[in-house]
């Protein structure tokens, strides 16, 4: 492939900017920030030089959510403006305090916001804070008509302006202006330009905040609407999509109009590329679909075919629990607050690649831009690539780079012809996960204004006359080792009231309890006669339009690796609804919050009635005797303790039962669970907690995870095994080996129990043969993503071998989960 360098016979079109990377904030993936933040300082602003700083990944645009207090995917973001006459609180989230701070490392970092849900007095009559729309919620109220819509939604869009700079000094650059991956509505684009440019009462010049328009999932069905109306067309100043990389109005747009062109969400990469490696054929880890090489080619693909300068993450930091909507999709994992520890995935190197040498305001080179991939996969992804190479030169010097990579299984031939000068030049090379192969640098011979360079198979490389080491000055932003990834240790408490911290710990967060991130509703701090307590914030009645769907309220907090523990709470019914329909409830084993109810939990309703819960499965229930009009407005004690596969319950200290998980009850499996955090539940309604406590329950009370790809599992080669490198979210780390009957696998372990992981969608019968002894035959029940198979407790500590066979049916095996008292 034969490529030409011409770094100044060129005309600068300010649209033919690279902006560079971008951040989406949103769908909770920030939340453990603020926790990084308050508990580990030092770490927090590591991993903002990472994120924003110009030796990490450059992050030049940021976009937050604007919350609804609704799931919009991972999770929910807190609405700043629960009510018209409410001042929007935008200490709310982590999203304005995310970007005040980043400002700070990058002050030319460009500000947008942008609505997953809206709330729901903006649309509905009624739909204010304290309810008024009865039982029915959005069913009950009267649809507003669009003038007043419009007009309530620009009060949401100012009020969030207007707050964000009187609290952190705030300018927004941009605005986004249609509802993510949602419905096209001109009319309310224009407004929105209209209002924005006549608002002479705003504390800075609301004029200049440029619009943003489309944001749809993987069309630009808007862009070719807009190339039909010329004022919505003159009123956007950004088009801009989701996971898609060209269309021909987009392109037209760009030349002929001069408009800029986003990828306004686009993927991280989601492949756990060190598991990968031992299966993927090559040892590389990087590519296969949504790997490192994709999403590499996505951002060289959107510019080459598309036009597109600006490539969002989404998210660019995983700051929210695993297990959620979409999860294991990152550039930096950042999940265990407490200890300050986070990972540097293959990806955020994979971005070095781009953003330590292609500058932001740098002229992208169209003729030494070109991408051959098509839309592949789940339509994100990218196939068939070959020649992938992106361009880009400094408009006010010399200095250049081009980003090729390779996807195929063989060695690609490129020669570079450089117009211009003879600078020196340099190849970073990325040929594996590992940091030993990671932006190796060396340099590039020039002859005769030529230079050649192999690009090898399933790798990334930078050409460049940048001088620079990459690795090493990223490596030295970060102080963290493996070493620092320490559990949240036990007994922890939560009074909520953070007595031992700043006066403005609480306000500065907008009362978001510590280490607490939310599924449903919305979990608040509250100060209610001289205490601090928790309260779950959102009504049925008021709760906004769904954006896809959202768990009735839940949080869950701390450390899924907890596995003997006792978890308590005392709970309080909103007053308002003593119903049986209200309930409060505590759990534990809280390992997938994307199913919103998930592990085991005590439920309690109003009306006295309990159950233990198995996910969203009663498996025990009962009523407590006296349950009178005091008695329901009362604070309620509730206990779960886990032990093994035994789970106990108690309410107001008396035990109401106990259960052996992992057996038919009422011919219904109810399988068994492995680690997982503590989690708070509630109805729709204004529910109460205070002193939360978890207590370890013995010394070996948390296990060490690992993925069914790593070194611990070997299986046997002679029997049928599909291993799956790219599979659902709702498998740890996205990957699963499949097994048939006959199948059979090992694993090498030390420790005193052992959990394996993973689903079997018909039952199962399985042989253990543990350290040489057969354990017999184990029947294994219907079970779902991140369940437990089989466990095997109290074993002397020590190193041990389990040989499984599948005797029938198949399984998906996920994990293991090791006990250790060490």
């Amino acid at each position: 492939m034969n490529v030409t360098i011409d770094t100044k016979n060129h005309t600068v079109k300010e649209n033919q900017r690279w902006r560079g990377m971008g951040m989406v904030s949103g769908n909770n993936s920030s939340r453990l920030l603020l926790d990084y933040k308050s508990q580990n300082p030092k770490q927090y602003q590591e991993l903002l030089q990472l994120i924003f700083g110009d030796k990490g990944c450059g992050v030049q645009h940021l976009k937050i959510e604007m919350g609804a207090d609704i799931n919009s995917s991972s999770g929910t973001e807190p609405c700043t403006m629960r009510s018209p006459f409410e001042e929007a609180d935008v200490t709310r989230g982590a999203g304005f305090v995310l970007a005040a701070d980043a400002k700070k490392i990058n002050p030319n970092l460009t500000l947008d916001m942008l609505w997953w849900g809206e709330p729901l007095w903006i649309e509905k009559e009624g739909g204010l804070a304290e309810g008024g729309m009865g039982e029915g919620g959005l069913a009950d109220g009267t649809d507003l008509p669009k003038e007043k819509i419009y007009e309530n939604r620009y009060l949401w869009y100012r009020e969030n302006l207007v707050r964000a700079y009187e609290t952190f000094g705030l300018k927004f650059d941009f605005v986004s202006a249609t509802q993510n991956e949602r419905g096209w509505d001109p009319d309310w684009i224009i407004y929105l330009s209209k209002h924005l440019k006549a608002d002479s009462k705003a504390p800075y010049d609301f004029s200049k905040i440029k619009i943003v328009a489309g944001d749809e999932v993987c069309t630009w069905n808007q862009a070719k609407l807009m190339a039909d109306n010329k004022e919505v067309f003159d009123a956007v100043d950004v088009i801009g999509s989701h996971y898609t990389y060209w269309s021909n109005e987009t392109v037209k747009a760009f030349r002929e109009e001069g408009k800029e062109v986003w990828m306004s969400e686009g993927s991280s990469p989601m492949g756990y590329a060190k598991s990968i490696s031992h299966y993927d054929g090559n040892g590389s880890g990087l590519n296969g679909l949504n790997g490192v090489l994709d999403v590499a080619n996505r951002v060289i693909t959107m510019y080459a075919a598309g036009k597109m300068t600006l490539y969002e993450f989404q998210p660019v930091v995983a700051a929210y629990y695993d297990g959620v909507t979409y999860c294991h999709k990152q550039l930096i994992s950042a999940q265990t607050p407490w200890s300050g520890y986070y990972e540097l995935d293959p990806g955020f190197f994979m971005t070095l690649h781009f953003s330590r040498f292609i500058k932001r305001g740098w002229l992208m080179l169209d003729q030494a831009s070109f991408a051959d991939g098509h839309a592949a996969g789940d339509g994100h992804a990218l196939g068939g690539a070959r020649y992938s190479c992106l361009s880009a030169c400094d408009p006010k010097g010399g200095d250049w780079s081009s980003v090729i990579t390779n996807t195929t299984e063989n060695p690609i031939e490129y020669t570079f012809e450089l117009k211009n000068d003879d600078k020196k030049l340099w190849l970073y090379e990325t040929t594996s996960w590992k940091k030993s192969d990671t932006l190796k640098k060396s340099p590039v011979k020039i002859k005769d204004k030529l230079c050649k360079i192999t690009i090898k198979p399933n790798s990334i490389v930078t050409l460049s006359t940048i001088d620079i080491n990459p690795l090493e000055e990223a490596l030295a932003l970060s102080s963290v080792a493996r070493k620092d990834d320490e559990v949240l240790k036990l007994p922890y408490e939560d009074d909520f009231s953070y007595s031992d911290k700043a006066e403005n710990f609480l306000s500065s967060r907008g009362g978001a309890p510590l280490y607490t991130t939310d599924e449903g509703g919305a979990f608040e701090v509250i100060e209610e006669d001289g205490q601090k307590i928790l309260q779950q914030k959102i009504l049925l009645e008021n709760k906004a339009r769904e954006w896809g769907a959202s768990p009735e309220p839940v949080t869950n907090l701390g450390d899924d690796r907890w596995f003997n523990y006792s978890v308590h709470i005392e709970g309080r019914f909103d007053p308002s609804d003593l119903s049986e329909k209200n309930y409060i409830g505590i759990g534990g084993r809280y390992n997938l919050p994307d199913s919103g109810k998930n592990g085991i939990w005590l439920k309690l309703q109003a009306d006295g009635t309990w159950s233990l819960m198995r996910n969203s499965q009663a498996i025990k229930s009962g009523n407590l005797k006296g349950a009178d009009d005091k008695w329901k407005k009362a604070w309620h004690k509730l206990s779960l303790s886990f032990e093994g596969m035994t789970v106990s319950a108690s309410i107001d200290d008396v035990k109401v039962c106990a259960y052996e998980l992992g057996q038919l009850d009422g011919g219904k499996y109810v399988s068994l669970q492995g680690a997982g955090r503590a989690a708070i539940y509630s109805a729709y309604r204004k529910n109460c907690y205070k002193n939360l406590k978890i207590t370890p329950l013995g010394e070996k009370y948390f296990i060490t995870r690992f993925d069914n790809l790593d070194s611990l599992f070997t299986y046997d080669a002679k029997t049928s095994w599909e291993h799956s490198l790219m599979d659902s979210f709702k498998c740890y780390k996205r990957t699963v080996s499949k097994g048939q009957t006959g199948s059979s696998f090992t694993l090498k372990f030390s420790g005193s129990a052992f959990i394996l992981t993973g689903n079997s969608e018909k039952g199962a019968a399985i042989k253990v043969t543990l350290d040489g002894k057969d354990s017999g035959t184990v029947k294994i029940g219907k079970t779902g993503n991140r369940e437990a198979l089989y466990y095997s407790g109290n074993l002397k500590e020590g190193k041990h071998k389990a040989e499984i066979t599948i005797l029938a049916e198949s399984l998906n095996l996920d994990g293991a989960e090791i006990l250790t008292s060490k």
